[in-house]
């Protein structure tokens, strides 16, 4: 499963890419990546992707980050629709295995949260996301991640002692 989590973090890397210089990846996969920023291996075995967003994220004339997730092979998860729970997006395999990804952005924690500018996105609310936004930095990420990553992307990612808090 970890290859196919890998495939769909890249194919969500790639997708986003209008949205790179405002949304923070953050989890698991930072840690992945930060070794890998090293050529050192041992990440941590995350299947979750998890992206922290500012509370105002306009689209302007890019599509809507829920939209570039299908087109990287998510879909919204029916949980989504219950009273109260944040918007959740899942890519299963045909063999029923699944790639989440987790909306997260600063208010009280397990809150759902609107992003304004996102078409009624609901985030997950969490403490010390404003200090992951403030303190992020470009990360270039390329086909040493996967093969769909070429030519390489910048993401964001929290700056080491960000973090590691």
């Amino acid at each position: 499963m970890r290859s196919r989590a890998t495939e769909q973090f890249a194919r969500l890397i790639v997708e986003l890419q209008p949205y790179r210089d405002e949304i923070v990846f953050v989890g698991g996969w930072v840690h992945t990546l930060y070794l890998a920023e090293e050529n050192e291996t041992g990440g941590v075995g995350t299947e979750d992707i998890d992206i922290t967003l500012p509370p105002e994220l306009r689209a302007g004339d890019r599509p809507l980050l829920v939209e570039l997730a299908i087109r990287a092979g998510f879909e919204r998860d029916p949980i989504s629709d219950m009273d109260g729970v944040a918007t959740w997006m899942v890519y299963t395999s045909d063999a029923g295995d699944t790639v989440p990804i987790d909306f997260l952005t600063e208010g009280h924690p397990r809150a759902k949260l609107e992003i304004a500018g996102q078409g009624g996105l609901m985030a997950q609310g969490y403490t010390g996301q404003r200090m992951l936004l403030e303190n992020s930095r470009p990360m270039r990420v390329g086909s040493s991640l996967h093969p769909l990553v070429d030519p390489p992307c910048v993401i964001r990612v929290p700056k080491l002692g960000a973090y590691v808090l």
